[in-house]
């Protein structure tokens, strides 16, 4: 099953939907999108440290995280010339831009309907476990599994131990 991304009509290239099409317009090769189920725990970090390692920080879709119906994009701050071009701007510039974008104030634009309304979830309807939370590694992972508390619980009372004889 593919996910589909609708746009509203006011999106900018400052918006995630509109920076991710101001990508594929005019970045192509920017971007990388994985359509096959992909493990939102490991591999997904495993794919963007591969390709780091190959010298490319593309953005990454993965449309179809094992378990979930909302995609995950990746990476959408790893690569400099894209930001420049969010900004509108070189990438030797990138820094003072950011600065400039910073310290100026814009005003607010208000519209009738906004891209982030589509989905509102509220209450008891919440539930953080829907949503295709990635690991970078199995150590992470473990850190918040039982057996890991467990076993951070034993060092604790082993250490308290230890200080209380010394």
């Amino acid at each position: 099953m593919k996910a589909s991304m609708t746009l509203a009509g006011n999106v900018d290239k400052q918006s995630l939907r509109g920076f991710l099409q101001m990508v594929e317009a005019e970045f192509p090769d920017e971007i990388l999108r994985i359509g096959a189920d992909v493990d939102p725990r490991f591999e997904m970090t495993s794919v963007a440290f591969e390709l780091e390692r190959a010298g490319k920080n593309p953005v990454i879709v993965f449309e179809n995280p094992m378990g979930f119906k909302i995609p995950v994009v990746m990476n959408v701050a790893a690569n400099r010339r894209l930001l420049a071009a969010c900004l509108g701007a070189a990438p030797n510039d990138l820094p003072t831009a950011f600065r400039e974008r910073c310290q100026r104030y814009i005003p607010c634009e208000l519209v009738s309907e906004a891209a982030w309304n589509e989905v509102v979830i509220e209450g008891d309807n919440v539930d953080l476990t829907k949503l295709p939370i990635r690991s970078s590694s199995r150590s992470m992972a473990d850190v918040t599994s039982p057996r890991a508390r467990s076993r951070r619980a034993i060092r604790s009372v082993a250490s308290t131990r230890r200080a209380s004889t010394a």
